[in-house]
């Protein structure tokens, strides 16, 4: 059985010194989705409560840009995000090289790339599940039922045990897309290369207050 601590939420690091960095896609790529992964009404299929995402297509341009206010004394770091944009070094990418579950995209354009000079890259991710146990979890709901806040995320491990280890290691929870979840060995492929930006907070942990810690 998965244990609760096997996962955790993917967060930047709130620390003064690292700028965010602001991310467009084009196409956007925020759960990119071919032809392949439609029924015949064109709707997303939803398999095992699991929805994948294309490859990005071979033509693509990722601008990245320095939001403001910038900080006085910028650090770059590895891992920058803004919203959903998630933009990551060269040496981050050298980390998970092979990783299941991602893409890498460099990026194309901006003042980061071609000001700063800096090498950063899209993180797209290939995986949305649909694994939130609702019973357990206690979230506050909007009057359109969009999740506003949590006092307790609980995930549903039987949907994750049926679904193949090498799908759920990385993924956006389809029930709240503002939520990256990751499982325990990529928080160990982060650490062992000794990458810089983000936090992980482990399921359990996590509440409406976590993001301003």
């Amino acid at each position: 059985m998965i244990s609760k601590s096997n996962y955790y939420i993917l967060l930047s690091q709130n620390t003064k010194n690292y700028p965010m960095m602001v991310g467009r896609t084009t196409p956007d790529l925020q759960f990119y989705y071919s032809d392949e992964y439609r029924d015949e009404n064109g709707k997303i299929k939803l398999i095992n409560n699991r929805i994948e995402c294309a490859l990005a297509p071979e033509k693509y341009s990722y601008e990245i840009n320095i939001a403001e206010p910038s900080p006085n004394n910028p650090e770059y770091v590895d891992l920058h995000t803004y919203d959903l944009e998630q933009s990551v070094s060269e040496k981050f990418v050298e980390a998970f090289d092979g990783f299941p579950g991602i893409q890498f995209l460099q990026g194309t354009h901006g003042e980061v790339i071609e000001e700063l000079k800096l090498d950063y890259y899209y993180l797209h991710y290939l995986y949305s599940i649909k694994c939130m146990n609702f019973d357990a979890s206690e979230v506050r709901l909007s009057k359109r039922g969009r999740i506003m806040s949590y006092k307790k995320l609980v995930l549903d491990q039987e949907i994750l045990n049926n679904i193949p280890e090498e799908k759920r290691l990385i993924f956006w929870l389809r029930e709240d897309p503002m939520i990256c979840i990751v499982h325990q060995k990529f928080v160990d492929v982060y650490n062992e290369a000794g990458l810089k930006g983000a936090r992980f907070v482990p399921i359990e942990q996590y509440n409406e207050e976590t993001a301003f810690m």
